[in-house]
């Protein structure tokens, strides 16, 4: 290795291959030594990065993970991005000001790769606020397959108290609403998941186009249906040939 190291001594292979060896070998502070030179010589490297992120978690190396996050604005790879916004959640938790703004950034810088709304959900929420939600979500799924909608959409809003960044619990919110005729309701909440959050998936474009219309509103509520059908949410196809055929 270290021979070879003469041929080409950017691209940090022996490092890189020092740091797998003395990982074989269970010598983990060796190995992460190796792993560290390997992402300071290249740290655009996916494989450098990963190798990095994985030892600075198994040795909560916390000043050397926000290092590595303050400069990520250096990469434009998403996978990069993940790992070490995923290393960062880990060693600082929830609620952190700077993990929150960069978990925000890296849903605008990378808008389809729905990873990033995952990290950005918890970034801002701790597990016992997530599992919580999902507790209250579960007893609102009872209610609304009962067909007591009302129910259900008291406590999908109080999922959103306890997990305010998970878009399904104001799309089933929205949708409990508008079973229940109150079509006010189903927009504000199918509207915080389109410009707030942005999952892509058609629903949220789609409950927003039925309540429109059944308020009256047809322009407005076949233009998120088409929306909708652009994000091959099949439904919104059955309104449209319904109500906008014009």
């Amino acid at each position: 290795l270290e021979e070879s190291d003469e041929a080409n001594p950017f691209l940090f292979f022996t490092e890189s291959t020092k740091c797998y060896l003395f990982e074989a070998k269970g010598e983990i502070d060796s190995a992460y030594y190796y792993a560290k030179l390997a992402y300071a010589g290249l740290p655009n490297n996916t494989i450098h990065v990963a190798n990095f992120v994985k030892f600075a978690m198994q040795k909560k190396d916390r000043r050397s993970i926000i290092n590595a996050a303050n400069e990520l604005n250096e990469s434009q790879s998403p996978v990069n991005w993940q790992n070490i916004i995923t290393a960062y959640i880990d060693v600082v938790g929830s609620g952190n000001e700077k993990l929150m703004k960069l978990s925000d950034q890296a849903v605008k810088l990378f808008p389809k790769n729905k990873n990033f709304l995952i990290l950005r959900k918890l970034a801002y929420t701790n597990q016992l606020n997530i599992q919580k939600g999902a507790s209250f979500a579960s007893e609102a799924a009872f209610h609304y397959n009962n067909k007591n909608y009302e129910k259900a959409s008291s406590f999908y809003l109080k999922a959103i108290e306890e997990d305010p960044w998970e878009s399904s619990y104001y799309e089933n919110a929205a949708n409990s609403f508008y079973q229940s005729k109150q079509y006010g309701n189903a927009i504000l909440y199918s509207s915080k998941v389109i410009y707030e959050m942005n999952p892509g998936t058609g629903k949220s474009e789609y409950l927003h186009g039925i309540s429109k219309i059944s308020i009256g509103d047809l322009n407005g509520g076949c233009e998120f249906i088409n929306k909708a059908i652009d994000l091959n949410y099949k439904q919104a196809e059955i309104i449209r040939q319904k109500f906008c055929k014009n």
